[in-house]
């Protein structure tokens, strides 16, 4: 596990000084990234593969064209990052069904191919919270659920 310090070695001063205001305990991008991982398993997507084909079969292109609202783009696993004042919480799934406001929130997606490379994993990480502290740019520290 890793230390207080060592967790804010892990942000920029601007992002420090945001979640500092806000009240924020940054987040180890190191545990959301295993959370990334044990949270986009191939088996907890949704099967929208067509038989025979895998998700690396898909044309890249392709694959990266967004859905109609509400549907899974094939391949993929859609994430969003709330954070709190004591933590935070990763969710998977269609965006529309965690809309309740109540403190900063980072979108974005992995592809299930890639939820088992740590490399990929951090990546979309760091994505993640960047997008949330962006979110969080004209929060007050009320705003921010516990």
């Amino acid at each position: 596990m890793a230390t207080q310090q060592e967790i804010r070695n892990q942000y920029t001063q601007d992002e420090l000084d945001l979640m500092d205001r806000l009240g924020i305990d940054p987040p180890d991008l190191t545990d959301l990234a295993e959370n990334i991982a044990a949270n986009c398993a191939p088996w907890q997507a949704p099967d929208t593969t067509p038989e025979g084909e895998s998700a690396e079969d898909c044309d890249e292109d392709e694959s990266e064209d967004e859905g109609e609202e509400g549907e899974y783009v094939q391949g993929w696993v859609d994430l969003r990052l709330k954070l709190r004042r004591s933590g935070y919480v990763l969710n998977t799934g269609d965006a529309q069904y965690d809309q309740d406001g109540r403190g900063p929130c980072g979108v974005g997606s992995i592809r299930i191919d890639d939820a088992s490379d740590p490399d990929e994993c951090a990546k979309v990480a760091r994505e993640l919270v960047g997008s949330a502290l962006e979110d969080a740019c004209d929060m007050a520290p009320e705003d921010i659920a516990a």
